[in-house]
Parts: C-alpha cells; sequence; structure tokens
C-alpha cells in the first residue's frame, strides 16, 4: 500500500477544491452528506466518493429494519433498546456510544420519515413495528416490537430515499472512483487536507481538497473465509486512516441501529448533529490525533 502523503502531491493531476469530503456512499454516507450540506449551507460544495454507484452500496442489502423504541405497538423505551445492544454486545459495547444510539433513534427514524421513507404503516397511519431478534421489553423479559421497517427491503427504501434527498440538495457525486490515500502535507501530526483517488474507468489520478474529510465506508466482512457482505467490503477505507495513524473512535455519536445492530462514529470540521448510521457499518473519520 502507498504510505500516507507528506507533501503535496505532483502537479498535472485532477484537482477538485471541495468544502467537505465523505468518502462511501452507503446509508452513513449519504446522511452525513445531507447533514453537512445543513450545517455548511446549500452554497457548500460537499463531495461524496465512491468506489460504486450510490445505488449500489451495502445499505440496500438490509432487510430485518430498523429499530428505534418508538412505541407505536407497544409499550417501548430507549433504556430498554441501550439495554438490549449492550447484552447482545456480551458487553463489549462502547457503552457511552450505544446510549447515545438508541436515545437518539427515534428522533433519526422520525427524520428518515419527513425525508419520505416509505414505511410501512399501522392502521392508524403510525410508523408499523414488528419483533426482531435479540429486542426485548423491561431489560429481557420478552419480546418487544421495536423494528421499524418497508417491507423486506428497509435498507433499499433508505438508500434510494437518502439519494433522492443528496441529488435534491445538489450533493455532488464521484462514483466509481477507488480513494487511495489521505492528504496530509504535514505528516502524521499535521490536518488532513483531501484525500487522492484513481478514476476507475479512466485510470487518472484525482485529488479533493477540503478542510473536512469523513470516511463512511462500511465494515470489512470480506476478511472472513464465509460472510453474507458483498465482495466490496474489503477494509479500505478503514485501513487507509488507521495506516496513516489519524484515524479517532472517542468521538461522540448520533446513529440509529439497523439489523446488524452496527454503528456510525465521526469526527469532522463541521458539527453535524443527528448523525446516522442506518448502514451496517462502522466509519472513522480522518482527522489528525490531538
Amino acid at each position: 500500500m502507498l504510505p500516507a502523503l507528506r507533501v503535496s502531491p505532483p502537479p498535472g493531476l485532477n484537482v477538485h477544491l471541495l468544502d467537505a469530503v465523505v468518502v462511501g456512499a452507503g446509508g452513513a454516507g449519504l446522511y452525513a452528506a445531507l447533514e453537512l450540506k445543513k450545517e455548511l449551507g446549500p452554497k457548500a460544495k460537499v463531495g461524496v466518493i465512491s468506489k460504486l454507484y450510490p445505488s449500489r452500496s451495502h445499505t440496500g442489502a438490509a432487510q430485518g429494519g430498523v429499530c428505534a423504541a418508538l412505541g407505536n405497538t407497544e409499550e417501548d423505551h430507549w433504556e430498554w433498546h441501550w439495554f438490549d445492544t449492550v447484552k447482545g454486545g456480551d458487553y463489549l459495547v462502547d457503552q457511552d456510544a450505544a446510549e447515545v444510539m438508541c436515545r437518539d433513534a427515534v428522533e433519526t427514524i422520525i427524520n428518515l420519515e419527513h425525508l419520505g421513507m416509505p414505511f410501512n404503516r399501522t392502521p392508524e397511519g403510525l410508523i408499523d413495528q414488528r419483533r426482531f431478534g435479540g429486542h426485548t421489553r423491561n431489560y429481557g423479559e420478552g419480546p418487544v416490537r421495536r423494528s421499524c421497517f418497508a417491507a423486506d427491503r428497509t435498507g433499499h427504501a433508505i438508500l434510494h430515499t437518502l439519494y433522492q434527498q443528496c441529488i435534491r440538495h445538489e450533493v455532488t457525486f464521484f462514483d466509481e472512483f477507488q480513494v487511495l490515500d489521505l492528504l496530509m502535507p504535514g505528516g502524521a501530526q499535521g490536518p488532513v487536507t483531501g484525500v487522492l483517488a484513481l478514476e476507475l474507468a479512466t485510470t487518472e489520478v484525482h485529488t479533493f481538497r477540503a478542510p473536512g474529510v469523513l470516511f463512511a465506508t462500511g465494515g470489512f466482512g470480506k476478511m472472513f473465509k464465509v460472510t453474507s457482505n458483498a465482495h466490496t467490503l474489503t477494509g479500505d477505507g478503514v485501513a487507509i486512516p488507521y495506516r496513516s495513524r489519524t484515524w479517532s473512535s472517542s468521538s461522540s455519536t448520533r446513529p440509529a441501529c439497523t439489523d446488524s445492530g452496527s454503528c456510525c462514529r465521526r469526527r469532522c470540521g463541521a458539527r453535524a448533529d443527528s448523525w446516522s448510521t442506518i448502514a451496517a457499518s462502522v466509519s472513522w473519520s480522518a482527522m489528525p490525533r490531538p
């Protein structure tokens, strides 16, 4: 693999000047791009780089639902969801992150509904909910209906809802670009000023310069011999910032949980409230260590 760039890239490359760069176009990346547009303003140049077309991202494979303690069909509380999340992770879970995830999941689901997410409905017109593995009432007493769903295509609906909103808000997409490395002219302790990427269709190298870079590239299930993950989940989005020693997992979180129970962590130069992971992913942003 390439070492992290310590100097500016050589002249002659295709250069894109942006206000923020999001690497990854699944649910997490698309939601992040929308929040950045909201925070930085409609004229901000927010770019989303993906080695796939956004509609091919692995978020589309999620089926069972996205969980939040709405209590639309029976009594439920976010504290019960929190308990299930920590216990389901064999108590290895970051409990502060799980607390934020479960508490803010309700607001995030409602925001998804406002964005146009076609959830199934109860006869009263509320978001319908059904049971899902590991979700209980009253701290493990019995099963509870907590999963919000769109038939058996929940991830597909989430992905297309967010993509359509990104198009509406004029987010710029760079499809089929493979990110190679971070731009770090000041070295490992200096700021990240962008990313270096390969355009797959032409093999041309592009540089994307921005004051904020966020990785939302999903997991890396292909490290295992047997996995239901797509062949694209190779972990390059985790390896790149880790190799440069810039990754941070101590930042605040604002995700909503999917049927895989994973969450997204973020840290960016711009504040982005209601950061959501409606994708089965773990993401780190590329910012220098304090």
